[in-house]
């Protein structure tokens, strides 16, 4: 008794047959080692980014009495060792209109400015992508990795809608890019659309049926041929 097999796999596949014999004949992928690498590469360099971003947090110290509010920026320090917050004084010094002792209806207080720090991270994030992604494609094989393959389409959509909002602050002018974090996570989300819409379907799980007095089968890659019982 012949069993035929005919498989056509790539030469990175490798098989494995489950101990009971009364099983199906399975096989998995294995990426090329330097796409793990790249990976790990940006992972690291994403824990770095958010590990950057909460170590120098940005932080304001704000003064209001009734609907007024005087705005005065604290150093940078860790999410987890916020500055002190200055004395009333020292907005005195800093805002003319402020009397010289402090209203009794007034408060200071600290505020960690979340948007701010978002928006660092993005940037952080967008600089890993142009790190690692360029050396992907440049040594990338048939196999695409779905992660760096999303990741490079993520960083597309981040750096147009960059150019976006420059583009809108050129032509309407302001004190600043209008609305840098909203552009921002608009860019990530359609690079990331993009990106999963784009992945090449690839086949991950296939199974080869045999026989249960078969013990050992030896399946080469793009290859046909009878395996002898």
């Amino acid at each position: 008794m012949f069993l035929e097999v005919d498989a056509q796999l790539p030469p990175t596949r490798e098989f494995h047959r489950s101990p009971t014999k009364n099983t199906s004949l399975h096989y998995t992928s294995q990426l090329p080692l330097r796409l793990n690498r790249y990976r790990l590469l940006l992972i690291a360099m994403l824990v770095l980014a958010v590990f950057m971003t909460v170590r120098t947090a940005i932080w304001e110290a704000r003064y209001t009495a009734g609907n007024g509010t005087c705005i005065m920026k604290l150093p940078e320090t860790a999410i987890w060792d916020p500055p002190l917050l200055p004395a009333y004084c020292e907005f005195a010094a800093t805002f003319d209109h402020l009397p010289q002792t402090q209203p009794p209806n007034s408060r200071i207080y600290r505020l960690l400015k979340w948007d701010w720090m978002l928006l660092e991270l993005l940037f952080y994030c967008l600089g890993s992508f142009v790190l690692v992604t360029p050396l992907y494609w440049l040594t990338r094989r048939a196999s695409p990795d779905p992660v760096l393959h999303v990741t490079t389409w993520i960083g597309i959509g981040m750096t147009g809608s960059a150019v976006d909002c420059l583009v809108l602050w050129l032509v309407f002018g302001g004190w600043g890019p209008p609305a840098p974090l909203f552009f921002g996570i608009v860019g990530l989300f359609v690079g990331a659309i993009a990106g999963f819409a784009t992945l090449p379907k690839t086949a991950t799980n296939h199974r080869l049926q045999w026989s249960p007095r078969v013990d050992i089968i030896e399946v080469e890659s793009r290859s046909r041929g009878p395996v002898e019982p």
